[in-house]
């Protein structure tokens, strides 16, 4: 039996938590949707063999430069709760190619599992 545990005003997330992945290839990006706590690293690996680029008009915190193939890049999510929407900004409009996150506010982090 896992024991959860929860203290009022401070953060139940983990600071070493994994990054959460999106992967960008060429039918678009994976998964189309993800969920985050606050202040959460995001990242963005451009599996494809041509650039991307993501972009958020309302979340400008998760928004990156140019990916170039190949590489990652890191964002860290802004203070939740909020739901952000992301594009490609090379491919604008391909639903393939949007990301919906959902960032948690601190105090509803996913509590982790104690012992």
């Amino acid at each position: 039996m896992a024991l959860f545990v929860g203290v009022a005003g401070f953060s139940a997330c983990d600071d070493s938590a994994d990054p959460t992945p999106v992967t960008l290839q060429g039918y678009g990006m994976s998964p189309s949707a993800v969920t985050v706590s606050a202040f959460d690293q995001i990242d963005f690996i451009n599996a494809d063999s041509g650039p991307h680029q993501i972009v958020s008009v309302d979340c400008a915190e998760l928004s990156t430069g140019s990916i170039a193939a190949g590489d990652t890049v890191s964002v860290q999510a802004g203070q939740g709760p909020k739901t952000c929407h992301l594009e490609d900004a090379a491919v604008p409009g391909a639903a393939a190619f949007q990301v919906t996150v959902e960032i948690l506010p601190v105090d509803a982090a996913p509590l982790a599992p104690i012992g």
